[in-house]
C-alpha cells in the first residue's frame, strides 16, 4: 500500500509573453511524488526545468494546471490533504518555505544572506522555527558544514569569502539543516521518534524537541 501522495502535477504549464505573444515556457506537466521519492528533471538549457522548480515552490502562479501539496493542519503535525498552492496565503506559503520546502538557487547569492556568518545562514532557518540554544545551533551548523564538505574552520566568516563552490554548497546545508517533513531515527536510541514530537514546534517559541542523540555521529 503506497503512501498518501505528497506532491501532485496536473498538467502545470507557464507562459511568458513575447512579441505579444503567449511563449510557453514549460506545459502540460503531469506527475505524483510520494514520500521518500526522488524525481530527476533533465533537459537542455531553455527547456523549463527552472520554470518548473518555480512553479512547484508557488514562486511563479500556473497559467494552466495545478499544483497540489499534501500540506499539514496548522494547529497540529497532521495532514489536511492535498491542496492547492494557488489557494494558500502569502504567509502559508513562506511558512512551508522554511519548512518542508528547500531550494537551492542557480546564483548562490540569491539562496544565501551575505551579511551574516556560514554557520548563521544553516542556524537561521532552525531559529525561524524555535530553536534558541546556541550550542545546540552551532552543532548543528557545523555538522551540516562537514556533510557537504566545507571546511568548518569557515563557519564564522562571511559567504562573501566562499568560492562560489563553496556557496553553493553552503545553501545545500542551509536547505537540508531544516526541510525534511520526515525525519530519520537512529538505530539506537530514537527509533520512531520523529513520529512522537511535533514538527516543526510553532507552539512554542523557545520549546526545540531534539532526540537525545542530536547531532550525535549515529544519524545519517
Amino acid at each position: 500500500m503506497k503512501p498518501p501522495v505528497l506532491l501532485s502535477v496536473r498538467q502545470a504549464g507557464k507562459a511568458f509573453v513575447h512579441q505579444s505573444q503567449p511563449l510557453w515556457a514549460c506545459r502540460g506537466v503531469s506527475f505524483d511524488l510520494y514520500p521518500g521519492e526522488v524525481l530527476a528533471v533533465v533537459g537542455e538549457s531553455g527547456s523549463g526545468k527552472s520554470t518548473l522548480l518555480r512553479l512547484l515552490a508557488a514562486r511563479l502562479a500556473c497559467d494552466e494546471g495545478s499544483v497540489h501539496y499534501d500540506v499539514r493542519a496548522e494547529s497540529e503535525n497532521e495532514s489536511a490533504g492535498l491542496v492547492d498552492l494557488a489557494e494558500l496565503s502569502e504567509a502559508r506559503l513562506r511558512w512551508l518555505a522554511r519548512t518542508d520546502w528547500g531550494f537551492v538557487e542557480q546564483h548562490a547569492r540569491d539562496g544565501l544572506r551575505m551579511n551574516v556568518s556560514g554557520g548563521a545562514n544553516v542556524g537561521e532557518r532552525l531559529m525561524a522555527l524555535g530553536a534558541r540554544h546556541y550550542g545546540k545551533l552551532r552543532s548543528t551548523a557545523v555538522s551540516w558544514m562537514q556533510r557537504v564538505e566545507l571546511d568548518t574552520g569557515r563557519i564564522d566568516d562571511l559567504p562573501a569569502t566562499y568560492s562560489g563552490g563553496m556557496q553553493q554548497r553552503l545553501q545545500i546545508a542551509r536547505n537540508l539543516a531544516w526541510t525534511c517533513r520526515y525525519k530519520p531515527a537512529c538505530s539506537t536510541c530514537c527509533v520512531n521518534w520523529w513520529t512522537s514530537c511535533n514538527w516543526p514546534p510553532w507552539w512554542s517559541p523557545t520549546t526545540w524537541p531534539w532526540p537525545a542523540c542530536w547531532p550525535s555521529a549515529c544519524w545519517s
